[in-house]
This record gives C-alpha cells, sequence and structure tokens, in this order.
C-alpha cells in the first residue's frame, strides 16, 4: 500500500475536521464505502408507504440530506424540493446528482435553518436526529421540522433507539480491492451516547491511498421521548415501527415513523 503524503489547504473539506458530527474529509468517500446499501433499503422503504399518502404535489424536503442519494431516487419518481445538510463536503457531492433547477440544497443546522415555502413531505433518515445529542436541540429540530410543512403535510423519519445504539460497540473492519475501513464503536449507557470512529484507507485512480478519519456521537432516543417531542411540536397522528421487516416497537433497536400535522 502506498500512502499518499500530500498536503491538503486548511480550507479543503476533504482533510479539514468536520467539528461535532459534521463530515469533513469522511465525505468525499461516503458514497464510496457502501453506506449507499442503507439508502436502498430506506427508500423501498419510503416507496412503499408513499404509495398510501394522497400529496397534493411532489414535493419534499429533506432534512440532512447528505450526498443526496435518497432524492435522486426520488428525483426519479418526479419529485422536487429541497435539502439541508451541514457538511459542504456531502453537499458537494449532492450537488453533482441533483438538477439545482429541482432541488434547492442550503447548507445549515436542521435545529435552525430555514428555507422559504412549505412542503407536503418531509423527511431525516440516516440516524440523523441522533446526530442531534440534545433533547434541546432535538425539541428545536423537530419544531423547525413542523414549520416547513403544509397542514396535513407528512413527516417520516428513522431514529436509534438506546438498544440500537448498544449495538455499536465493539469493532469492525471492512476489506475491498479498493478502500479499507475500520469502525470502532463504544456506547456509555449511562450517558446514553455511542462514540464511533470510522477511519481507513481509499484507493485514488493514481493508485495512490488516501486516510480519512471520522469521530461521531449519537445520542439514543427512546419511543416515549419521540412521541412526546412530536405531540407538543403540533404532530397529530404518529406511528412508528421496527425498522428491519415491520417489527414491533419492543423489537425495534431502529424505528421507522410517520406523524402527520
Amino acid at each position: 500500500m502506498v500512502i499518499s503524503s500530500k498536503k491538503y489547504a486548511k480550507d479543503d473539506f476533504r482533510w479539514a475536521p468536520g467539528g461535532e458530527n459534521s463530515y469533513g474529509h469522511f465525505a468525499r468517500y461516503y458514497d464510496q464505502l457502501g453506506w449507499k446499501r442503507f439508502t436502498d433499503s430506506t427508500f423501498r422503504k419510503l416507496e412503499k408507504i408513499l404509495k398510501s399518502f394522497n400529496l397534493p404535489e411532489k414535493r419534499i424536503i429533506d432534512f440532512g440530506c447528505g450526498s443526496g442519494e435518497l432524492l435522486v431516487r426520488l428525483a426519479e419518481m418526479d419529485f422536487t424540493g429541497a435539502g439541508i445538510d451541514i457538511s459542504p463536503g456531502m453537499l458537494k457531492n449532492a450537488m453533482l446528482k441533483l438538477d439545482s433547477e429541482e432541488f434547492e440544497l442550503v447548507q445549515g443546522d436542521i435545529c435552525s435553518t430555514k428555507l422559504r415555502g412549505n412542503f407536503p413531505l418531509a423527511v431525516c433518515f440516516f440516524d440523523t436526529l441522533n446526530h442531534i445529542i440534545t433533547k434541546a436541540r432535538l425539541r428545536m429540530a423537530i419544531k423547525n421540522i413542523v414549520g416547513h410543512l403544509d397542514e396535513n403535510g407528512y413527516f417520516v423519519f428513522d431514529f436509534l433507539t438506546p438498544e440500537g445504539l448498544s449495538d455499536w460497540e465493539g469493532t469492525e473492519i471492512n476489506s475491498e480491492d479498493e478502500y479499507c475501513v475500520i469502525q470502532r464503536g463504544k456506547y456509555y449507557q449511562r450517558k446514553n451516547r455511542a462514540e464511533i470512529t470510522i477511519e481507513g484507507f481509499v484507493k485514488r485512480p493514481d493508485g495512490y491511498y488516501e486516510r480519512f478519519r471520522q469521530e461521531i456521537i449519537h445520542r439514543g432516543i427512546t419511543v416515549e421521548e419521540m412521541t412526546e417531542l412530536l405531540k407538543k411540536a403540533g404532530f397529530s397522528r404518529i406511528s412508528m415501527r421496527g425498522f428491519f421487516y415491520d417489527w414491533e416497537l419492543e423489537e425495534g433497536g431502529r424505528i421507522f415513523g410517520v406523524a402527520l400535522k
């Protein structure tokens, strides 16, 4: 393995620290390292449930849109709309995939960033809500989301419970010809938090390998807490199930939810 020693400028997002839960240089490799598979499973669930919605128009806002993979699939269903993400690197990836005339992509904090206009559908997937590590800020995020919805608008989301977060404990290594990823997780039950480090090497077209490293903090969210926050924010009907195979709530470490404003 030949490792590049190239030095990047301090303002180059590839190597700049992302800060607390804001993907830095890791964003450049996110799609390449296999996480698109989870987008596939999320889209299948979303596509199925959208058939039961009577949306007045195909417009969506994605809170924590990341590299835009979910919006790409929704664009193929003739959706337009907007995406918000705190990572400039992830948004740069999304901008390469999406038509700027069809989707407005904005860098910002989902707890406070406000866009013009409302939407009939909002989504927030891929542990985005778990990235918010205080209940006060999670309350702000939910209020911001409901503020972007039309009356009778839908919010579709997922999150990890404390039990689901505890599954991140341990070390996982994934090695392919083009990359090697080492993921280390530690769950702190008393704090209800998990600290995850994702690092490794990715092969460049010139044969050299570049190193990446990203540290993430997640906070577990109970079904009871999420239900309370959604009700206080103004959602009238709330439904939650285990994410995988529609498990019952008590069996689901990852929860799939729908709320109606």
